[in-house]
């Protein structure tokens, strides 16, 4: 867990034992928390992030940034690799984009149509800035949006294979 004053405090929860937890400090903006989990061959690394959102253009600049500083991360690992949260960027976005060619990353809701998840609270229409990205070792069986838990984003769920 990083718990924050602001929006921007990120836990992971699991009922695997986790394994090198590490609170990952990004050159802008809030940290990124990296787990090991104990599947697959090799294990594998959850890192989960929620970037800065691209309210006005400084602030959208540096939420692309931070995904580029995620996937650099990603790219420096061997083992299989998930990348969750709220991303605050669609799929359609440039710092989406970025984030998963750097290591290749897929996103999991690729032939699972739009699932918009934002914003849970308003009438307007919902846009899918919550993610679940893989390398690509990883395989998807299932993904859906979920049910609302109380929150203003209807969470993603994804159920994965890891080699």
């Amino acid at each position: 867990m990083h718990p924050q004053e602001d929006r921007f405090g990120i836990a992971v929860l699991s009922r695997l034992p986790l394994a090198r937890e590490r609170v990952e400090p990004l050159a802008e903006g809030p940290p990124v928390v990296s787990v090991e989990l104990p599947v697959g061959r090799a294990g594998c690394l959850l890192m989960a992030a929620h970037p800065q959102p691209p309210i006005v253009a400084d602030w959208s600049a540096r939420r692309d940034a931070q995904l580029a500083a995620i996937g650099e991360l990603a790219a420096t690992e061997a083992r299989p690799v998930i990348v969750a949260g709220d991303l605050n960027a669609t799929s359609w976005s440039h710092g989406f984009r970025q984030l998963v060619r750097l290591r290749g990353l897929r996103d999991s809701a690729v032939g699972h149509g739009v699932q918009a998840t934002w914003n849970a609270r308003w009438w307007v229409p919902r846009i899918p800035i919550d993610h679940v990205v893989v390398s690509p070792e990883v395989r998807v069986i299932a993904r859906r949006v979920g049910p609302d838990v109380g929150s203003d984003h209807l969470p993603v769920e994804a159920t994965l294979s890891i080699p």
